[in-house]
């Protein structure tokens, strides 16, 4: 008894020490607990608009410090809900003297004295907080952000301003000043600023340039750029950084003539062998400037015989000459033999270099698409399948391509062989995918529907979104025409319609047309053909018949098949081909109306936007 008693004691001081903590920390946690209670209630009131409750809760609310942050933009709110101007301004007056640098209250001061009317007193509130802190980068940053959000732009350039004085920093906080030039719409401070920024650090070119991108909407503030570039390199205060700019900004412009001066400049400048001039050809390719391209690869090829760029830049020129020829019709034969000569002799300088196929392969196309000669052709393409050194992926594209030549000789066997043969060696690729379409269309022109539908079927889960949906609506134009007519023996007309054209027999093909159009009795194929005959002249650059064909498939077959292909091709003609931006306008309109779940959607929506003059990133 004695020892339990014993032990009882030494557990009492024990015991108390443990109450008494557990007490203070369910004060402690409870304080607060009290005081979110009187938040909730607050809100509460404050969300079902009784602003006189509201404030009465925040009112007990505020008189601790520590709450102060938490309740008093929405007691603001009550008050200024209440018109009670006077409470406001104590309140306000009071918290800013307690409060010395806190941004948000003196701003809530100032806005209020702003709103009285009374810009004097706003004006010495809005100095006085300048004065505490700008120093103090960070925070003049945020408030700077907030005042911009608030549309206090002239507030925030001076704040801006004085900070970089007091910091003796001219170039801090460069992003928000622009955006308060660009927002002025000040093209000529917005542009100092950015020139003055890259000035100082060539490693600022890209941040430069980004804001450029992001600030110069139109073209007149493009020119506004170039003027005051070429005044700057004119003067003494010049910089290389100019001349990148320069080159940067002809770019933007698609001013590719330009681009390549400056270009060669900067070559020059920083002995890049060719490079940036190269660049500047890749480009123009790109936006289909192809005399320009060819142009600046031909420079290169010139003036950098010993540099790695020359073989590159004369083959480049050449596919440049290549593009220019084949979008011009009737086809220039002479022209191409001419290129074919000049091709020829690229491959003979390079003594069998592993990139010298990709000319041979070139040749090859010229020879089958465009000189009728499939015999040159399959030469030459076999010696890039053949080559023990030549790049697997292109050895298979040439497979291809001889498949193709193959099967315009109606030698179907030895095509299917050879479009196998790719699907087996590029297994769950683009390539191995396209030879896979290839090979169902080979069983579509022969006339094995079946067959083609089974191949078909499988590609509809392509990784390749052009090729799956080529698989989708080829397998539902052979379902759709072969329901009633199980032989399918229109279908098969025009499967030797498209077999013509693949024969670069476009007369005969569309001979072929005309008669099935007049055959067929249910007209189930119509559609087909008017968008294969669209097809035809478009190739030959012919765009009152092609838009003709198009038009019908719009007015009859709008739901079809081809109605939104027709409708978006029948655009991008008149505004590329034409001219005709109002005309192109009304039919992407139409577009938007008719055909909201198109894959030519995104696109649509974005040339509109363009033409209309919006803003496009």
């Amino acid at each position: 008894m004695n020892r339990m008693r014993k032990k009882l004691v030494l557990l009492l001081p024990i015991l108390f020490w443990l109450t008494t903590a557990y007490a203070q920390k369910t004060a402690v946690i409870g304080k607060p607990n009290e005081e979110n209670q009187k938040i909730e209630l607050a809100d509460e009131y404050f969300r079902r608009g009784d602003f006189e409750k509201a404030a009465e809760n925040y009112e007990s609310l505020i008189k601790d410090q520590a709450m102060l942050p938490k309740v008093h933009k929405r007691y603001v709110q009550c008050l200024v809900a209440l018109k009670k101007d006077k409470q406001l301004e104590r309140y306000l007056e009071k918290t800013v003297k307690r409060n010395k640098g806190v941004p948000d209250y003196a701003l809530d001061l100032a806005n209020f004295y702003k709103n009285q009317k009374n810009d004097i007193e706003a004006s010495k509130v809005f100095n006085a907080l300048v004065k505490e802190i700008y120093t103090n980068e960070p925070l003049t940053e945020k408030t700077a952000n907030a005042l911009l959000d608030a549309g206090q732009m002239d507030w925030a350039e001076v704040l801006l301003t004085e900070s970089r004085r007091a910091l003796g920093k001219p170039l801090a906080y460069v992003d928000l000043v622009s955006s308060i030039y660009r927002a002025k719409g000040n093209i000529t401070m917005l542009l100092d600023e950015m020139l003055m920024y890259a000035g100082t650090d060539r490693n600022n070119l890209y941040f430069v340039q980004q804001m450029l991108q992001q600030n110069l909407r139109t073209p007149e503030d493009m020119k506004a750029l170039e003027r005051i570039l070429i005044s700057r390199m004119q003067g003494p205060a010049n910089s290389p950084i100019y001349t990148d700019l320069l080159y940067w900004l002809a770019v933007q412009q698609k001013d590719f003539t330009s681009a390549f001066m400056q270009a060669r400049a900067l070559d020059r400048r920083d002995k890049m062998q060719g490079a940036k001039i190269m660049e500047v050809g890749y480009v123009a390719l790109q936006n289909k400037s192809y005399a320009e391209a060819a142009t600046a690869f031909d420079y290169v090829a010139e003036n950098y015989k010993e540099s790695g760029n020359y073989f590159t830049a004369r083959k480049q020129a050449l596919l440049a000459r290549e593009l220019t020829l084949k979008n011009e019709f009737p086809v220039n034969k002479p022209a191409f033999r001419a290129l074919v000569t000049e091709f020829t002799k690229l491959i003979n300088e390079t003594n069998n270099k592993p990139q010298v196929h990709d000319a041979m392969r070139s040749v090859a196309l010229i020879y089958s698409q465009y000189l009728n000669n499939t015999d040159s052709a399959e030469i030459w393409l076999n010696e890039v399948i053949n080559h023990p050194r030549a790049d697997r992926a292109l050895a298979d594209r040439c497979k291809i391509e001889l498949a193709d030549i193959l099967l315009s000789k109606e030698i179907f066997w030895e095509a299917t062989l050879l479009y196998s043969q790719v699907e087996k060696s590029q297994k769950e690729t683009p390539i191995g995918h396209e030879a896979k379409l290839r090979n169902a269309k080979l069983s579509y022109y022969k006339g094995e529907f079946q067959l083609a539908v089974e191949h078909l079927d499988v590609l509809k889960i392509a990784t390749s979104r052009e090729i799956s949906n080529d698989a989708m609506d080829l397998a539902l134009m052979i379902n759709d025409n072969t329901v009633f007519d199980t032989t399918g023996v229109a279908l098969k007309a025009y499967s030797k319609a498209e077999l013509l054209l693949i024969q670069n027999r476009q007369d005969q093909a569309l001979a072929k047309l005309d008669s099935l159009e007049k055959a067929i009795v249910d007209k189930s194929l119509t559609d087909e053909i008017y968008w294969l005959r669209a097809k035809i002249f478009k190739s030959r650059r012919q765009w009152q018949p092609t838009l003709d064909n198009y038009k019908r498939l719009i007015e009859s077959y709008s739901e079809g098949l081809y109605g939104d292909d027709a409708l978006y091709f029948s655009a991008l003609i008149y505004e590329e081909e034409l001219g005709e931006k109002e005309k192109a306008m009304e039919l992407y309109t139409d577009f938007l109306k008719k055909h909201p779940g198109s894959i030519y959607l995104v696109e649509v929506r974005k040339r509109f936007r363009k033409l209309r003059g919006d803003e496009v990133n």
